[in-house]
């Protein structure tokens, strides 16, 4: 026997789900518009949030990844003046620290400085960066993003790599001498001949238009600082363990010698653009998000609008609108989580077609060409397009010389362009 409330029988749920069922397949085309809206909606959201995550981290990665670390080490006061007379002198206690942390996948000495680049067409600034190659590659992206890719073999040397807007505003190439001219410790303006291998294309207008890449060794030995470097660069296994991993190095490392600093305080202004994208991506994500809701909203309200004589119909032999209330919702619910589960399947199956080769954008590249007017005159003029300006040119006449301007359109009727 049902339940009763104040004397009137209350039905179980499940007869107000099978009312709900039986509802939705009872009119399948409007059952299809709300499920293709519901299915659309959930899709572009589970798509979109997962465009923004990935370009969010991305972002992140490349600025880690390509140049900074997950972490460095450096002398203290080096991060403020970057001058080599705050240089660390001695990395080995740093390398004997870093051995003993399980979370550090790999770590390599960098000698960072101001210099000169010069050839016999012109001069420009550079930071000069000398590397350890092999430790290099475990720690960035850098030698990487170098054509060709087999420059800087070994940590003595005379190669240089230079960041392709260096390259182009020197007007160098492979093969070509390039003179470097730097500042050791102690002020004295030093230079060095050195052989130009390749050129980096990191993607990045800082780095390319200003990195001068050059074996460590012989950075060392040409700015008088033997065994000194001015940062060891850090990469972590996972970046969950960095807070954990700061404070160990902390403690192990003498303060009055070493600083360490995770990639936020080496570099706060890209932690801010950081956070500005993942506020940018919030509110694309919710302005979506609300018209989709307005969007399946809408469908199903028009769905109850057309069945309002079906309503009255069933108050007419005695249901209650309560108990209206609860098939509508049951109907509602089926086809919310119905049409949920296949958006989300269709966005994810989406997000895993493109998660190997992403979205080239290049294509569309051409829609933002501009046509210099030196090119535009250059241009062949369209038959019809001229015929449509002597017509609007004839009609402005018209407005002056009516008797004129209709001679002029008949002597030019039916005269091929």
């Amino acid at each position: 026997m049902p339940e009763s409330v104040h004397g009137k029988p209350r039905l179980p749920l499940l007869v107000y789900l099978g009312f709900g069922m039986r509802s939705l397949g009872r009119n399948p085309q409007r059952t299809l518009l709300s499920l293709a809206s519901l299915v659309i909606g959930i899709g572009v959201v589970t798509f979109l949030g997962a465009l923004v995550d990935g370009w969010l981290h991305g972002m992140h990665d490349n600025f880690i990844l390509t140049y900074t670390g997950h972490l460095q080490v450096q002398a203290p006061g080096y991060h403020d003046s970057g001058s080599l007379k705050d240089a660390m002198r001695d990395p080995g206690p740093v390398a004997a620290a870093l051995a003993q942390e399980p979370g550090v996948d790999a770590w390599s000495e960098r000698l960072e400085a101001s210099g000169l680049a010069s050839v016999a067409r012109g001069s420009t600034g550079v930071t000069l960066l000398g590397i350890r190659p092999e430790r290099e590659k475990a720690v960035s992206r850098l030698l990487g993003l170098v054509s060709p890719g087999d420059c800087l073999r070994g940590e003595a040397g005379d190669e240089l790599v230079l960041g392709s807007g260096v390259a182009t505003t020197l007007g160098a190439g492979a093969g070509d001498s390039v003179v470097l001219m730097g500042q050791t410790p102690d002020g004295e303006l030093v230079s060095e001949l050195f052989r130009l291998c390749g050129v980096l294309h990191s993607g990045s207008p800082q780095l390319d238009r200003m990195l001068a890449m050059i074996p460590l060794r012989t950075a060392q030995r040409w700015l008088e600082l033997e065994g000194g470097v001015t940062q060891v660069v850090v990469k972590l296994k996972e970046e969950a363990v960095l807070p954990s991993l700061l404070a160990s190095l902390q403690a192990k490392l003498d303060p009055a010698r070493y600083r360490v600093l995770d990639w936020i305080a080496l570099d706060p202004m890209v932690w801010q653009w950081l956070r500005f994208g993942e506020l940018y991506g919030l509110i694309i994500l919710g302005i979506v998000v609300a018209l989709t809701v307005t969007q399946v909203s809408n469908t199903l309200l028009m769905a109850l609008y057309e069945r309002q004589r079906e309503f009255a119909l069933m108050e007419a032999l005695g249901t209650r609108r309560v108990q209206l209330f609860l098939m509508v919702a049951w109907e509602s619910l089926l086809l919310v989580a119905f049409g949920g589960a296949l958006g989300y399947l269709a966005g994810v199956l989406a997000v895993l077609l493109l998660q190997e080769g992403g979205i080239d954008f290049s294509r569309f590249s051409g829609a933002f060409r501009r046509c210099p007017p030196w090119r535009a005159k250059r241009r062949r003029v369209v038959p019809g397009s001229r015929e449509a300006t002597r017509d609007t040119r004839r009609a402005e006449g018209a407005k002056g010389d009516p008797k004129g301007a209709s001679e002029r359109g008949v002597q030019s009727y039916g005269r091929p362009v």
